[in-house]
Protein backbone atom coordinates (compact mmCIF):
# COMPACT_ATOMS: atom_id res chain seq x y z
CA UNK A 1 0.00 0.00 0.00
CA UNK A 2 2.82 2.40 0.83
CA UNK A 3 4.34 1.82 -2.62
CA UNK A 4 1.00 2.56 -4.41
CA UNK A 5 0.54 5.65 -2.22
CA UNK A 6 3.95 6.91 -3.23
CA UNK A 7 3.16 6.33 -6.95
CA UNK A 8 -0.10 8.31 -6.90
CA UNK A 9 1.11 11.04 -4.54
CA UNK A 10 4.52 11.61 -6.11
CA UNK A 11 5.11 14.97 -7.90
CA UNK A 12 3.89 14.94 -11.52
CA UNK A 13 1.70 11.86 -11.03
CA UNK A 14 -1.56 13.71 -11.86
CA UNK A 15 -0.73 12.69 -15.46
CA UNK A 16 -1.54 9.13 -14.41
CA UNK A 17 -5.03 10.23 -13.40
CA UNK A 18 -5.54 12.06 -16.64
CA UNK A 19 -4.45 8.97 -18.58
CA UNK A 20 -6.83 6.79 -16.61
CA UNK A 21 -9.72 9.18 -17.40
CA UNK A 22 -8.84 9.14 -21.09
CA UNK A 23 -8.54 5.35 -21.24
CA UNK A 24 -11.81 4.93 -19.33
CA UNK A 25 -13.65 7.29 -21.65
CA UNK A 26 -12.32 5.45 -24.70
CA UNK A 27 -13.44 2.13 -23.25
CA UNK A 28 -16.89 3.52 -22.52
CA UNK A 29 -17.15 4.89 -26.07
CA UNK A 30 -16.20 1.48 -27.49
CA UNK A 31 -18.91 -0.20 -25.44
CA UNK A 32 -21.58 2.34 -26.38
CA UNK A 33 -20.77 2.63 -30.09
CA UNK A 34 -19.47 -0.88 -30.78
CA UNK A 35 -22.21 -1.72 -33.38
CA UNK A 36 -21.68 1.46 -35.34
CA UNK A 37 -17.91 1.07 -35.21
CA UNK A 38 -18.26 -2.53 -36.41
CA UNK A 39 -20.35 -1.44 -39.42
CA UNK A 40 -17.85 1.27 -40.31
CA UNK A 41 -14.97 -1.19 -40.09
CA UNK A 42 -16.88 -3.77 -42.18
CA UNK A 43 -17.73 -1.18 -44.83
CA UNK A 44 -14.12 -0.08 -45.00
CA UNK A 45 -12.96 -3.66 -45.36
CA UNK A 46 -15.45 -4.30 -48.19
CA UNK A 47 -14.27 -1.17 -49.96
CA UNK A 48 -10.72 -2.44 -49.74
CA UNK A 49 -11.50 -5.96 -50.92
CA UNK A 50 -13.94 -5.06 -53.71
CA UNK A 51 -17.74 -4.78 -54.19
CA UNK A 52 -19.96 -7.45 -52.58
CA UNK A 53 -21.02 -10.39 -54.75
CA UNK A 54 -24.61 -10.10 -56.05
CA UNK A 55 -27.10 -12.44 -54.35
CA UNK A 56 -27.65 -15.73 -56.13
CA UNK A 57 -30.95 -15.94 -58.01
CA UNK A 58 -32.93 -19.19 -57.81
CA UNK A 59 -33.08 -21.01 -61.15
CA UNK A 60 -36.20 -20.45 -63.25
CA UNK A 61 -38.69 -23.25 -63.77
CA UNK A 62 -37.53 -23.65 -67.36
CA UNK A 63 -33.91 -24.07 -66.22
CA UNK A 64 -34.91 -26.46 -63.45
CA UNK A 65 -37.02 -28.52 -65.88
CA UNK A 66 -34.19 -28.67 -68.40
CA UNK A 67 -31.70 -29.77 -65.73
CA UNK A 68 -34.05 -32.49 -64.43
CA UNK A 69 -34.71 -33.75 -67.96
CA UNK A 70 -30.97 -33.83 -68.70
CA UNK A 71 -30.34 -35.95 -65.60
CA UNK A 72 -33.13 -38.33 -66.63
CA UNK A 73 -31.77 -38.64 -70.17
CA UNK A 74 -28.42 -39.75 -68.74
CA UNK A 75 -30.05 -42.85 -67.21
CA UNK A 76 -30.08 -46.19 -69.02
CA UNK A 77 -33.25 -47.54 -70.61
CA UNK A 78 -35.84 -48.34 -69.22
CA UNK A 79 -35.17 -46.18 -66.16
CA UNK A 80 -34.72 -43.24 -68.52
CA UNK A 81 -38.24 -43.56 -69.92
CA UNK A 82 -39.78 -44.10 -66.51
CA UNK A 83 -38.10 -41.00 -65.11
CA UNK A 84 -38.97 -38.87 -68.14
CA UNK A 85 -42.60 -39.96 -67.88
CA UNK A 86 -42.67 -39.18 -64.16
CA UNK A 87 -41.27 -35.71 -64.84
CA UNK A 88 -43.76 -35.16 -67.67
CA UNK A 89 -46.64 -36.11 -65.38
CA UNK A 90 -45.35 -33.46 -62.99
CA UNK A 91 -45.59 -30.76 -65.67
CA UNK A 92 -42.06 -30.88 -67.09
CA UNK A 93 -42.56 -29.98 -70.76
CA UNK A 94 -38.87 -30.55 -71.59
CA UNK A 95 -39.07 -34.13 -70.31
CA UNK A 96 -42.29 -34.73 -72.25
CA UNK A 97 -40.69 -33.57 -75.48
CA UNK A 98 -37.62 -35.70 -74.83
CA UNK A 99 -39.78 -38.75 -74.14
CA UNK A 100 -41.78 -38.20 -77.33
CA UNK A 101 -38.51 -38.25 -79.28
CA UNK A 102 -37.32 -41.35 -77.40
CA UNK A 103 -40.46 -43.26 -78.41
CA UNK A 104 -39.28 -43.22 -82.03
CA UNK A 105 -36.15 -45.19 -81.10
CA UNK A 106 -35.94 -49.01 -81.32
CA UNK A 107 -35.29 -49.14 -77.56
CA UNK A 108 -38.90 -48.04 -76.95
CA UNK A 109 -40.48 -50.69 -79.16
CA UNK A 110 -41.12 -53.07 -76.26
CA UNK A 111 -41.73 -51.07 -73.06
CA UNK A 112 -41.48 -53.02 -69.79
CA UNK A 113 -44.64 -53.65 -67.72
CA UNK A 114 -43.75 -50.92 -65.21
CA UNK A 115 -43.59 -48.28 -67.95
CA UNK A 116 -46.82 -49.55 -69.53
CA UNK A 117 -48.62 -49.37 -66.19
CA UNK A 118 -47.34 -45.85 -65.51
CA UNK A 119 -48.44 -44.74 -68.98
CA UNK A 120 -51.90 -46.26 -68.49
CA UNK A 121 -52.27 -44.18 -65.32
CA UNK A 122 -51.28 -41.03 -67.22
CA UNK A 123 -53.96 -41.44 -69.89
CA UNK A 124 -56.41 -39.34 -67.87
CA UNK A 125 -53.90 -36.73 -66.66
CA UNK A 126 -52.60 -33.41 -67.90
CA UNK A 127 -53.02 -32.00 -71.37
CA UNK A 128 -53.46 -33.81 -74.68
CA UNK A 129 -49.70 -34.01 -75.52
CA UNK A 130 -49.09 -35.98 -72.30
CA UNK A 131 -52.05 -38.27 -73.03
CA UNK A 132 -50.78 -38.76 -76.57
CA UNK A 133 -47.36 -39.89 -75.35
CA UNK A 134 -48.96 -42.17 -72.75
CA UNK A 135 -51.18 -43.69 -75.45
CA UNK A 136 -48.15 -44.43 -77.64
CA UNK A 137 -46.48 -46.27 -74.76
CA UNK A 138 -49.59 -48.32 -73.96
CA UNK A 139 -50.05 -49.23 -77.62
CA UNK A 140 -46.38 -50.23 -77.90
CA UNK A 141 -46.78 -52.46 -74.85
CA UNK A 142 -49.66 -54.18 -76.64
CA UNK A 143 -47.74 -54.43 -79.92
CA UNK A 144 -50.03 -52.02 -81.79
CA UNK A 145 -48.34 -49.54 -84.16
CA UNK A 146 -49.85 -46.02 -84.18
CA UNK A 147 -50.93 -46.16 -87.81
CA UNK A 148 -54.11 -45.73 -89.82
CA UNK A 149 -53.87 -49.36 -90.92
CA UNK A 150 -53.89 -50.50 -87.30
CA UNK A 151 -56.99 -48.40 -86.66
CA UNK A 152 -58.73 -49.82 -89.73
CA UNK A 153 -57.96 -53.40 -88.70
CA UNK A 154 -59.98 -52.90 -85.50
CA UNK A 155 -63.25 -52.57 -87.46
CA UNK A 156 -63.57 -56.36 -87.62
CA UNK A 157 -63.75 -56.55 -83.81
CA UNK A 158 -66.35 -53.80 -83.43
CA UNK A 159 -69.31 -55.55 -85.03
CA UNK A 160 -72.27 -56.75 -82.93
CA UNK A 161 -71.37 -60.39 -83.54
CA UNK A 162 -67.88 -60.04 -82.07
CA UNK A 163 -67.46 -61.24 -78.47
CA UNK A 164 -67.93 -58.49 -75.91
CA UNK A 165 -64.31 -58.65 -74.56
CA UNK A 166 -62.95 -58.21 -78.08
CA UNK A 167 -65.30 -55.29 -78.76
CA UNK A 168 -64.30 -53.54 -75.55
CA UNK A 169 -60.60 -54.09 -76.27
CA UNK A 170 -61.01 -52.82 -79.83
CA UNK A 171 -62.85 -49.70 -78.65
CA UNK A 172 -60.11 -48.99 -76.11
CA UNK A 173 -57.39 -49.35 -78.71
CA UNK A 174 -59.30 -47.25 -81.23
CA UNK A 175 -59.46 -44.43 -78.69
CA UNK A 176 -55.73 -44.68 -77.98
CA UNK A 177 -54.96 -44.61 -81.69
CA UNK A 178 -57.20 -41.55 -81.96
CA UNK A 179 -55.07 -39.84 -79.32
CA UNK A 180 -51.99 -40.43 -81.45
CA UNK A 181 -53.77 -39.11 -84.57
CA UNK A 182 -54.18 -42.50 -86.28
CA UNK A 183 -57.78 -42.64 -87.54
CA UNK A 184 -59.87 -44.86 -89.79
CA UNK A 185 -63.25 -43.88 -91.25
CA UNK A 186 -64.19 -47.57 -91.45
CA UNK A 187 -63.59 -48.19 -87.76
CA UNK A 188 -65.27 -44.93 -86.76
CA UNK A 189 -68.44 -45.94 -88.62
CA UNK A 190 -68.43 -49.17 -86.64
CA UNK A 191 -67.86 -47.16 -83.47
CA UNK A 192 -71.01 -45.13 -84.24
CA UNK A 193 -73.08 -48.31 -84.09
CA UNK A 194 -71.51 -49.15 -80.73
CA UNK A 195 -72.81 -45.86 -79.32
CA UNK A 196 -76.35 -47.25 -79.63
CA UNK A 197 -75.53 -50.73 -78.34
CA UNK A 198 -77.84 -52.27 -75.76
CA UNK A 199 -74.91 -53.08 -73.45
CA UNK A 200 -73.98 -50.11 -71.21
CA UNK A 201 -70.34 -51.22 -71.06
CA UNK A 202 -70.08 -51.09 -74.86
CA UNK A 203 -71.82 -47.71 -75.04
CA UNK A 204 -69.50 -46.32 -72.39
CA UNK A 205 -66.36 -47.64 -74.08
CA UNK A 206 -67.56 -46.21 -77.40
CA UNK A 207 -68.18 -42.80 -75.83
CA UNK A 208 -64.73 -42.77 -74.30
CA UNK A 209 -63.10 -43.73 -77.60
CA UNK A 210 -65.08 -41.06 -79.44
CA UNK A 211 -63.81 -38.39 -77.06
CA UNK A 212 -60.21 -39.49 -77.45
CA UNK A 213 -60.51 -39.39 -81.24
CA UNK A 214 -61.69 -35.78 -80.69
CA UNK A 215 -63.63 -35.34 -83.89
CA UNK A 216 -65.16 -31.87 -83.97
CA UNK A 217 -68.65 -33.31 -84.53
CA UNK A 218 -68.56 -35.62 -81.50
CA UNK A 219 -69.54 -33.07 -78.83
CA UNK A 220 -73.31 -33.26 -79.32
CA UNK A 221 -73.20 -37.04 -79.60
CA UNK A 222 -71.47 -37.29 -76.26
CA UNK A 223 -73.80 -34.77 -74.62
CA UNK A 224 -76.77 -37.02 -75.45
CA UNK A 225 -75.49 -39.51 -72.89
CA UNK A 226 -75.93 -36.99 -70.07
CA UNK A 227 -79.43 -38.15 -69.15
CA UNK A 228 -80.86 -39.64 -65.98
CA UNK A 229 -81.94 -42.79 -67.77
CA UNK A 230 -78.35 -43.63 -68.72
CA UNK A 231 -76.35 -45.68 -66.20
CA UNK A 232 -73.77 -43.75 -64.18
CA UNK A 233 -70.90 -45.64 -65.86
CA UNK A 234 -72.05 -44.48 -69.30
CA UNK A 235 -72.40 -40.88 -68.13
CA UNK A 236 -68.92 -40.99 -66.58
CA UNK A 237 -67.45 -42.30 -69.84
CA UNK A 238 -69.23 -39.61 -71.85
CA UNK A 239 -67.94 -36.90 -69.50
CA UNK A 240 -64.42 -38.30 -69.73
CA UNK A 241 -64.78 -38.27 -73.51
CA UNK A 242 -65.91 -34.64 -73.40
CA UNK A 243 -62.83 -33.81 -71.33
CA UNK A 244 -60.57 -35.40 -73.95
CA UNK A 245 -62.43 -33.52 -76.66
CA UNK A 246 -62.05 -30.22 -74.79
CA UNK A 247 -58.29 -30.69 -74.59
CA UNK A 248 -57.97 -30.79 -78.38
CA UNK A 249 -58.03 -26.99 -78.80
CA UNK A 250 -59.27 -23.84 -77.09
CA UNK A 251 -62.42 -23.50 -79.19
CA UNK A 252 -63.60 -27.00 -78.30
CA UNK A 253 -62.68 -26.45 -74.65
CA UNK A 254 -64.80 -23.30 -74.53
CA UNK A 255 -67.70 -25.02 -76.27
CA UNK A 256 -67.66 -28.03 -73.96
CA UNK A 257 -67.48 -25.88 -70.82
CA UNK A 258 -70.39 -23.74 -71.99
CA UNK A 259 -72.57 -26.72 -72.81
CA UNK A 260 -71.80 -28.47 -69.52
CA UNK A 261 -72.50 -25.29 -67.56
CA UNK A 262 -75.80 -24.90 -69.39
CA UNK A 263 -76.58 -28.53 -68.64
CA UNK A 264 -76.20 -27.80 -64.92
CA UNK A 265 -79.00 -25.24 -65.23
CA UNK A 266 -81.24 -27.77 -66.94
CA UNK A 267 -84.09 -28.85 -64.69
CA UNK A 268 -83.57 -32.44 -65.85
CA UNK A 269 -79.98 -32.49 -64.50
CA UNK A 270 -80.57 -33.33 -60.87
CA UNK A 271 -79.00 -35.50 -58.18
CA UNK A 272 -76.15 -37.73 -59.26
CA UNK A 273 -76.10 -36.45 -62.85
CA UNK A 274 -75.66 -32.84 -61.72
CA UNK A 275 -72.86 -33.91 -59.37
CA UNK A 276 -71.09 -35.78 -62.18
CA UNK A 277 -71.30 -32.76 -64.49
CA UNK A 278 -70.11 -30.38 -61.76
CA UNK A 279 -67.07 -32.56 -60.99
CA UNK A 280 -66.19 -32.61 -64.68
CA UNK A 281 -66.50 -28.83 -65.03
CA UNK A 282 -64.22 -28.29 -62.03
CA UNK A 283 -61.70 -30.86 -63.24
CA UNK A 284 -61.65 -29.48 -66.77
CA UNK A 285 -61.22 -25.96 -65.45
CA UNK A 286 -58.16 -27.09 -63.48
CA UNK A 287 -56.47 -28.77 -66.47
CA UNK A 288 -54.01 -26.74 -68.58
CA UNK A 289 -55.59 -24.91 -71.51
CA UNK A 290 -54.75 -26.33 -74.95
CA UNK A 291 -51.88 -24.56 -76.67
CA UNK A 292 -52.68 -22.92 -80.02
Amino acid sequence: MSRLRRIFTAPGNPRIWVSLVIYGSALAALLVYRDKIGRVVATGFQNLTGPPAPPLKPPSKADADAAAAARAKALPVPQRHLELLALARGGNAVALQALAVELDSPAAAHPPPALGAAAASALDEGDRPLRRVAARIVLAAEGIPPTKAAAKALAADLGPKAPKPRRLQALGRLGLLGLTGARSATSERALSHCLADADPAVRGAAARALGRIADAASRDRLLRFLQEREPAEVRDSALAGLTDLALADQARRTGVLRRLTAKLADKDATGELAEQIWRTVRRLGALPAPKP
